[in-house]
């Protein structure tokens, strides 16, 4: 007998996504959008979109066909130059890409809501600007920023409201552990709305689902060695350092929309190592933070997401320096059972 049961209409909620939100996410066609979007329909939630975002959305998508498209063509430019071997490809033009997009939107519309932008949104963030209070600045008016503001409380006014934004403005201090900023938190209490901040979609999702107890971090976290190797370097080769060695792991798994998937988010610190001389930089360390999915049938790591990367260490002066990457991508698929023993290249000695 089929059940009739519906979600649980109080568990439900509202999520706005800015537009760097979208762009990491791989426009929600990535894993960790796809599971987004399944955990909508399971709980009768709504996906925001206000028109001031979509645009801004709508013109990072073609940004970024037309960036692959150019990548595409230089790559294959290449081929032919060392092989004198002609190539063809036709890349989408800007139609099929702006049809691409209401594709999606169309095939999102059971959960998903688009307001429009009102004079009332212009008059708020005006009001925000003048008043040069958060997410604007002395010397930072963040028009937009202040228009997704108003959506978020007057969605939360009616369910929690979770807002998906890397963008510091948003937050006390301009840093993301701080939470909302006074101001914006005020503007809450007054207005009876209830509204969230995530920095990236690892963190919103460590609140939405469920942790699953399995034990396959290590199988995770000796894959993440070999996927972030080309990072890794990159960090060693910008800071000055010559070695890197595998550390501590923070690795979370939680439910996804397909069976035999996990969703992980991660933390893995690598210990770094400078050159002879040294001595100013105290316990260096290089963290990475992101997400990925996980086979539990094939045991393999997937579609891996860097939220950041931060280089950290203490100077001779007892203060901790940090330098940190935001908003890295990589994409990478390796097999534990194929995986080799010994040390990566990239973890010297």
């Amino acid at each position: 007998m089929l059940s009739d049961r519906r979600p649980d209409q109080e568990k439900s909620f509202f999520v706005l996504l800015d537009s760097n939100a979208w762009f990491h996410a791989g426009f929600l066609r990535s894993f960790q959008g796809v599971n987004l979007i399944s955990l909508l329909f399971r709980t009768n939630s709504k996906l925001i979109l206000p028109e001031i975002v979509e645009r801004e959305v709508r013109r990072l998508y073609r940004s970024e066909i037309q960036a692959t498209v150019d990548k595409a063509k230089e790559a294959l430019a290449r081929v032919e130059s060392l092989t004198d071997v002609p190539t063809k490809f036709t890349p989408p033009d800007s139609e099929i890409a702006h049809e691409k997009m209401n594709d999606l939107l169309s095939e999102l519309a059971p959960v998903l809501e688009r307001p429009s932008f009102t004079l009332e949104h212009a008059v708020f963030a005006l009001e925000m600007i003048f008043a040069k209070q958060a997410p604007c600045g002395p010397e930072n008016e963040q028009f937009r920023d202040c228009c997704i503001w108003r959506d978020c409380i007057e969605y939360g006014k009616k369910r929690k409201t979770l807002l998906v934004s890397g963008d510091k403005a948003f937050y006390k201090g301009k840093k993301y552990e701080n939470g909302l900023a006074d101001n914006l938190s005020q503007d809450l209490a007054a207005q009876a709305s209830t509204v969230e901040i995530f920095s990236d979609f690892t963190s919103l999702y460590k609140t939405l689902e469920p942790v699953t107890y399995e034990d396959v971090s290590e199988s995770i976290a000796i894959q993440m060695q070999y996927v972030l190797g080309g990072e890794i370097v990159s960090a060693l080769t910008r800071h000055g350092f010559i070695r890197a060695t595998a550390g501590k792991h923070r690795i979370g798994t939680l439910r996804a929309s397909q069976p035999t998937y996990r969703f992980v988010s991660f933390e893995y610190d690598f210990p770094l190592e400078g050159p002879s001389g040294d001595t100013t930089r105290l316990n260096p360390i290089l963290t990475f933070s992101g997400s990925c999915a996980y086979n539990i049938a094939t045991r393999t790591v997937s579609d891996v997401v860097l939220d950041s990367a931060v280089v950290a260490w203490t100077g001779i002066d007892g203060k901790r320096v940090e330098f940190t990457t935001p908003y890295l991508r990589v994409t990478e698929s390796v097999s534990a059972s194929t995986a080799p023993s010994f040390a990566p290249s990239f973890l010297p000695g």
